[in-house]
């Protein structure tokens, strides 16, 4: 899928420069479709080979795991949400707190869960692991 999607990016760009080259097309159409094209392709590249803009998580009664990475429950002091304010909004943040003085941060943005959402998730996981 992911080389579809780069071909298709691919082929668009040579057949705007193409068309650039010959004026065949208005200076309206460049206008409306470049800067199209060029958020798709800057998103497209960003999401799929710049693999640290998006985490990949799964969380279990053993733990979490986030990009690859495990963390049993019992190394886990603490987990919080934290909400800090930008100029134009909130970012929220996953906190986690190990039994070793680590603290990581994770942007909740990158996740594509909200905060209670994931909250709810990570307390019930938690009380299920000291039973």
């Amino acid at each position: 899928m992911y080389c579809l999607a780069f071909l298709v990016t691919l082929l668009s760009w040579l057949f705007l420069l193409s068309t650039f080259r010959d004026r065949r097309a208005p200076l309206g159409v460049y206008l409306v479709f470049v800067p199209f094209l060029l958020f798709a392709s800057v998103s497209f590249l960003l999401v799929v080979f710049v693999k640290r803009y998006n985490y990949r998580v799964r969380i279990d009664a053993s733990g979490l795991t986030i990009q690859g990475i495990f963390t049993a429950w019992g190394e886990i002091v603490e987990t919080a949400i934290m909400r800090q304010p930008r100029p134009r909004g909130v970012a929220r943040f996953l906190v986690i707190f190990t039994r070793d003085g680590t603290v990581q941060k994770l942007n909740l943005f990158l996740f594509g869960i909200s905060d209670r959402k994931l909250a709810a998730v990570v307390e019930y996981y938690k009380a299920q692991s000291l039973r």
